[in-house]
């Protein structure tokens, strides 16, 4: 199939072009390329911002992916962020509705606070910008008949921590490694966290699919404290310290814990990776980049 992938050059993105392309998939990614960290795949990249929409590049196309977004924390920096985000989504919805398939990234974000575990039958109560722009982004997947993915915490090796906005994973062992200190804004927060190539492996399966709306998530729960000791054990002896600094402003959420078996009973999809595992991953990798 011939699939497009915008934000193709983004921690998920160009992972997922790589992929696709092993299957034996023509893939083309689009980018801006103006994230810090940002990663070419290895299938032809298009330097373009798709606030527009996609214009002439989704003609013969199969399948749209669409990841592109600005993240929570610069939605809650700058509400022309949160302008872009819907116009953009708007505007790619639009020019995907002629190809066979159209898979839009959303968050589990949209669930808000909830101290039960949610599905897809749990109503939205989105507690931010970033998460009511996700919102109307599976609106106007639905009103074409797309796929929707609600992706809960992704982490893993890509997720560079050149990028000041990258997860809270990642911030972890940056810190750990460079200042021998971590920083926790709220230990009692409690999140799942979905490793990057068990998303990889949905967003594929997602291919079969028709539409819906549908939760991507490991349902490993683990609280920011506990999470942020996991990493310490695990640098030892590097960090010295754990800091715990105030809430930021976009730190409200408390708890969200997400069931993805919905998703696993219409597909071959299982998420396999260990949070442990995944951490001992990432730690490698990013040892292994150049400047850290």
């Amino acid at each position: 199939m011939k699939i497009l992938v915008t934000g193709g050059a983004g921690f998920i993105g160009h992972r997922l072009c790589n992929s696709l392309m092993d299957d034996g998939h023509d893939v083309l990614a689009v980018d801006s390329l103006s994230t810090t960290g940002h990663q070419k795949p290895r299938c032809p990249v298009i330097q373009a911002n798709v606030w527009h929409g996609l214009g002439g590049l989704a003609v013969d196309t199969d399948v749209v992916i669409h990841l592109a977004v600005h993240n929570i924390s610069k939605c809650a920096r700058n509400p022309q962020f949160v302008a872009e985000n819907i116009e953009m989504d708007a505007n790619v919805a639009h020019d995907a509705r002629r190809t066979s398939r159209y898979i839009y990234a959303s968050s589990a974000s949209v669930y808000g606070d909830r101290h039960y575990d949610v599905d897809e039958f749990t109503p939205a109560q989105p507690l931010s910008a970033y998460a009511i722009c996700k919102l109307a982004g599976e609106q106007h997947a639905n009103d074409i008949g797309g796929v929707v993915l609600r992706l809960s915490n992704v982490y893993g090796p890509g997720q560079t921590p050149k990028n000041p906005d990258c997860g809270v994973v990642s911030r972890f062992i940056y810190d750990g490694l460079m200042h021998g200190r971590l920083r926790v804004y709220d230990k009692t927060h409690l999140r799942d966290y979905t490793y990057i190539d068990d998303v990889i492996e949905a967003f594929k399966q997602a291919l079969a699919l028709r539409a819906g709306v549908w939760n991507i998530s490991s349902g490993q729960s683990v609280s920011t404290g506990a999470l942020s000791l996991i990493v310490e054990d695990k640098l030892r002896p590097l960090v010295q310290a754990i800091e715990y600094p105030p809430p930021r402003a976009f730190d409200g959420l408390k708890q969200r814990i997400v069931s993805s078996e919905k998703f696993q009973y219409r597909t071959d999809w299982k998420p396999t990776t260990l949070l442990s595992d995944g951490i001992d991953r990432t730690i490698e990798w990013i040892k292994s980049l150049p400047v850290i």
